[in-house]
């Protein structure tokens, strides 16, 4: 009964995010409640189940109409059509990204000045994009001069369309300040999450001062997921050969780093290698900010240690999928308008039920240097992505298992050895020299397999954009293959 409601209220939200992502189904919600009440009537297993479904989808309309703010998407369509700039105070709220034309951060308003100096108190959230010289810490209160536009649609490279405005209402964002001209008000009140921030900053200045470019800005992608560190070559360069949820807060690079420490520490007992991996996701997670992508990130990643605790893979399996249900829930958007999410949860999903199956199928290669268990975590999880990217993203990398079974194995090692590094930075800046010139020695080597793997003729290509019919069709098939898989394990052990 509880798997027909689940299931119910994932269609709910499914469906309102395919048809009516913004409009409020109130109605037709109260009307599913009224018609699922007349099976209860009928006293049947069989109706029960269809009772259930159909209050799920009733509560997944439900939940999704509460995220429908027809105020906030609207409340400068006015400036908007009229091209009209216009000042907003407010509280920037997210860590600031810095690009080479602009620089990027949420701000949460809370004033608007009307001409002739009344001032409006607008509670919203808005996409700020300042100049690219300019600096700005979260926390601080500041005074955003531009003309509010509305996020549009586009056409990607591979002919896909993305969806921006959705993408960025999931977070309540339904407007870009672009070419803002911003004035600091206050430098804003103390917080835990503001005090987090200027750590990662402090500790990432003395990394930059310690190890050249590109292995610093390498090196903060693949610490803290900083979206700028690396150079447009390098981005793309790892685009191309597949390695680009390295330099991400993903779950699908979180979950096989986590995979590959378990391993290094298997010699421990499972109790405590268990209790060490999570600590060693909860200060990672607290020393990045803590963020959404983070949070859902290190959630993702451990479930897999969860998991390897209670030697149990049916448990990770409804745990996840609990995961995954809780986090819908709380933010109903991210089912269909989140990618992250999306790879998040289907390679996390792989790890789990493909990694003993893709294990017997690399068995010729050698344990040593951990090859086979970042073959084994790699394919697995790139095996559940692939119907999603292809019709997401529509790049298909034929060089990407062999450069992830070549570069997984050293990231631990890059992210330790570097962060050891720029912590001796900080504390005995006389022992320094050692410990970067070891650190860009192993920085360098993902770099060099990511620009010479990109060099390869047909490395990379595009696919056609297709029907969403086949990744479903793609999935049927895939699930049906892992399931009779783990029946055939149950069976023989």
């Amino acid at each position: 009964m509880v798997k027909s409601f689940v299931i119910g209220f994932i269609i709910g939200i499914l469906g309102q995010s395919l048809f009516a992502p913004h409009t409020h189904l109130f109605l037709l919600s109260l009307v599913l409640s009224l018609v699922s009440l007349f099976f209860i009537f009928l006293r049947s297993k069989k109706y029960l189940i269809i009772t259930c479904a159909l209050l799920g989808i009733s509560t997944g309309l439900l939940r999704f109409s509460f995220t429908v703010s027809d105020h906030e998407a609207h409340i400068f369509d006015a400036f908007t059509e009229e091209r009209e700039k216009i000042a907003v105070r407010g509280t920037i709220s997210s860590d600031p990204v810095y690009g080479l034309s602009y620089t990027e951060f949420v701000l949460n308003t809370e004033g608007l000045f009307i001409p002739g100096g009344d001032e409006e108190i607008i509670s919203t959230k808005v996409l700020v994009r300042a100049d690219s010289y300019q600096t700005f810490e979260y926390g601080e209160r500041v005074l955003v001069q531009a003309i509010p536009q509305k996020p549009q649609a586009f056409e990607t490279e591979t002919e896909r369309i993305f969806n921006y405005d959705n993408y960025l209402a999931k977070d309540s964002i339904y407007y870009i300040f672009s070419y803002a001209e911003v004035n600091k008000l206050e430098e804003g009140k103390k917080s835990l999450q503001r005090s987090l921030y200027r750590l990662k900053t402090f500790f990432l200045s003395h990394a930059y001062r310690s190890i050249p470019n590109p292995e610093s800005g390498f090196l903060a992608g693949i610490l803290f997921g900083e979206k700028s560190a690396l150079s447009k070559d390098y981005d793309e360069a790892f685009r191309v050969v597949g390695l680009s949820h390295i330099v991400v807060l993903s779950g699908y690079n979180m979950s096989v780093v986590v995979v590959l420490l378990m391993s290094i520490l298997s010699f421990l007992r499972r109790e405590v290698r268990s209790v060490v991996a999570l600590c060693g996701i909860t200060a990672f997670a607290l020393l990045v900010g803590a963020g959404p992508t983070v949070v859902r990130a290190s959630l993702m990643a451990s479930l897999l240690v969860i998991a390897n605790l209670f030697g149990r893979e049916y448990r990770i399996d409804r745990a996840l999928i609990i995961a995954g249900v809780v986090m819908v829930v709380f933010n109903p958007r991210i089912l269909l308008f989140d990618i992250s999410f999306q790879l998040s949860f289907l390679a996390t999903y792989g790890l789990i039920k493909i990694s003993p199956w893709m294990t017997y199928v690399v068995r010729f290669l050698p344990t040593k240097f951990l090859i086979r268990e970042s073959a084994s975590a790699t394919l697995s999880a790139q095996l559940m992505v692939t119907p999603l990217i292809l019709y997401k993203m529509g790049n298909m990398s034929l060089i990407s298992p062999l450069a992830n079974i070549l570069v997984l194995p050293i990231i631990p090692l890059a992210m330790g050895v570097g962060f050891l590094e720029a912590l001796v930075s900080m504390v005995i800046p006389v022992a320094l020299e050692p410990f970067a010139f070891v650190a860009t020695i192993i920085l360098r080597y993902p770099l060099w397999i990511a620009k010479t793997f990109s060099s390869i003729t047909l490395a990379s290509f595009n696919i056609p954009p297709f029907h969403w019919a086949l990744m479903i069709l793609a999935y049927v098939l895939l699930l049906r293959y892992i399931n009779k898989f783990s029946e055939k394990q149950t069976t023989t052990l």
